[in-house]
């Protein structure tokens, strides 16, 4: 009877091993290990619990770094550094193609999160006919069952006129497309992949027969020369959204090219001695910059404090004072990129610049 009695305690301790072992291993076995975490109960049959997986947004690159010239045709664009172009090559005897491959992409297959752009000239009748062009093909992508979702026009640098659309194919695949012209030909940038890339990349096209304009401040006793394809004001302000006010001794460029890029010039008329330092605090707008140091940098020779993406106005802007004789110049950049996504505008502008002074301050000595 006592050996009953063993052999049946044995037994409910058995069982009750199993039930606590069974429990714990049945603790939210997909759970994270941290205790603290809430766990939802999902019912597969329900519909509404099944969780949705939505892909991540891609921020656009910013298609700077390199650049793609077509001497021939008289354009170029920029495009990332860590892109693979492909040289233009014919497409039987009315066409030539470059192609712009994003890492681990190819001619033949997109790669994971890729993205590919063709660059295609076209010699096709009639000659620089931009909306007759794009008539046929529209009547193509119609006739083949595609579908146009977004139809848009546009004003490239130089005031060439373009058209860009989002064509999706009957198998779903959508394309970004610009159109426009160039010497008389049509050229077509088109791309698969990231269409927020292609249509910044695209936009970034210019020809390389724009040239430059000269100004020269009587005033302001300065000189410059900007791109003739760019919209120049003075004694106006304007925004990088294109709001024009008055402003006096300032002259503004807008960049055509780049989503409306505005530098502006202001000149002051400085008492002797003014120190670079003293400059920016009298003549800031911006109470960020009281608490930045700058980066000192050379105008033609001239030391210059360079105040970079600031917070200051709707969008980011840029800040950069100098002084030449008794001659104060602060340029404001306002962009809805950053600076050095502007920098193919600036530079070239900057580089032209020549203060015209009699007497040199001890301050405005330039740099070696």
């Amino acid at each position: 009877m006592r050996n009953k009695f063993i052999i049946l305690l044995l037994v409910i301790l058995a069982l009750g091993a199993l039930v606590i072992i069974s429990s714990v291993g049945a603790v939210r076995p997909w759970a994270v290990s941290r205790s603290d975490q809430p766990v939802t109960m999902v019912d597969p049959s329900d519909p509404t619990q099944i969780p949705i997986y939505t892909m991540p947004t891609v921020t656009p690159v910013s298609p700077v770094g390199s650049i793609y010239r077509d001497e021939a045709a008289s354009f170029e664009l920029t495009y990332p550094v860590d892109w693979m172009l492909i040289p233009s090559k014919p497409l039987g005897s009315r066409a030539s193609q470059a192609l712009l491959l994003s890492p681990g992409t190819t001619a033949e297959s997109l790669g994971d999160g890729g993205t590919r752009i063709s660059i295609v000239i076209y010699n096709w009748d009639p000659m620089d006919d931009l909306s007759a062009y794009v008539t046929k093909r529209k009547a193509a992508w119609n006739a083949s069952g595609s579908t146009i979702l977004e139809e848009t026009e546009l004003e490239l640098a130089g005031g060439h006129q373009a058209v860009s659309f989002i064509v999706e194919s009957t198998d779903k695949q959508r394309d970004f497309i610009m159109i426009t012209t160039t010497k008389e030909k049509y050229l077509e940038i088109a791309g698969q992949g990231n269409l927020a890339w292609i249509k910044e990349i695209a936009q970034t096209l210019s020809p390389l027969d724009a040239g430059s304009q000269d100004y020269q401040s009587e005033n302001g006793h300065f000189s410059i020369q900007y791109p003739s394809t760019a919209i120049f004001y003075e004694d106006q302000q304007v925004s990088a959204d294109g709001v024009v006010s008055p402003a006096e001794n300032t002259i503004a460029i807008q960049d055509t090219s780049n989503n409306g890029s505005v530098l502006s010039i202001t000149y002051y008329n400085l008492p002797d001695d003014t120190s670079l330092s003293d400059f920016v605090r009298k003549e800031s707008d911006c109470l960020e910059l009281s608490s930045l140091a700058g980066q000192l940098f050379s105008i033609q020779g001239h030391a210059s404090l360079l105040f970079p993406d600031t917070n200051c106005g709707v969008y980011g802007t840029t800040f950069i004072y100098t002084i030449a004789g008794n001659m104060g110049y602060r340029f404001t950049l306002e962009t809805h990129k950053n600076y050095s996504a502007t920098e193919h505008f600036i530079d070239p502008i900057l580089k032209s610049f020549q203060a015209q002074y009699k007497d040199m301050p001890r301050n405005a000595t330039p740099l070696p």
